[in-house]
């Protein structure tokens, strides 16, 4: 199956030099790469539920407002940065699941209680075997070394 694709032209100079560029979908990621990693504006948008493309368009044009004014897009890369992360954890979880998920930490936010089902990161560690205070990645290479499980 071929990814989806946008095909458009790239032009340096009108008249002049004019190339096809295709950007791969965002929700295909190339091997080693996180999705959404490249998403560009749209696409990102496209994957986010209505309450948040309300959300998103609002700070996109705040911020579009100000890179134009100020003539810097370091606050343009946060806001899509930050964005990405929202659009990976919908399409992963879908709608509803992500729902759920900003639920449970809203509720954690303004009880300090877990969700029913969640551990402390500690007993997690435990049971997975990891060293106490063991960083994130020791788990990602666990996940990676033949055997581990």
């Amino acid at each position: 199956m071929r990814d989806k694709t946008e095909d458009a032209c790239l032009c340096m100079t009108p008249g002049r030099y004019c190339s096809r560029v295709t950007a791969a979908s965002a929700g295909s990621p190339q091997p080693g790469r996180p999705p959404f990693v490249d998403a560009t504006p749209a696409q990102i948008r496209g994957a986010l539920t209505p309450e948040d493309v309300t959300e998103f368009d609002r700070q996109w044009r705040a911020v579009m407002n100000q890179a134009t004014d100020r003539l810097d897009l370091s606050e343009v890369h946060q806001v899509l940065e930050a964005w990405r992360r929202v659009a990976w954890l919908t399409v992963a979880r879908g709608p509803h699941g992500y729902r759920r998920t900003m639920a449970s930490a809203e509720q954690r936010l303004r009880t300090g209680e877990r969700g029913a089902g969640s551990v402390p990161w500690h007993q997690l560690q435990a049971r997975l075997g990891l060293s106490e205070g063991a960083p994130q990645h020791e788990l990602r290479d666990r996940r990676r070394s033949p055997g581990a499980g």
